[in-house]
């Protein structure tokens, strides 16, 4: 049997000032979270590769290895 959510959890906006979350049924709530969740559209992979991407153009790669090159000759030199 289908459930119908309340009109309250459809709106976009709600005024969390007259919200109460005691009075708003356990079912219209598992309905909203599934709502939220088909809603969400982001990839993790994508997000990886835009982020791996920008690295190697910005040229924070070369930062990155005369950093470790540079520390580790520190790092030898001050060694005991």
């Amino acid at each position: 049997m289908p459930v119908n959510p309340s009109p309250a959890l459809i709106t976009s906006h709600i005024d969390l000032a007259a919200f109460n979350l005691a009075t708003v049924p356990a079912t219209d709530l598992a309905i909203q979270n599934v709502i939220l969740a088909q809603a969400f559209e982001d990839n993790l992979g994508t997000t990886m590769q835009r982020a791996w991407s920008n690295f190697i153009e910005s040229g924070q790669v070369w930062a990155l290895l005369i950093g470790v090159v540079l520390g580790y000759l520190f790092r030898s030199l001050t060694a005991y």
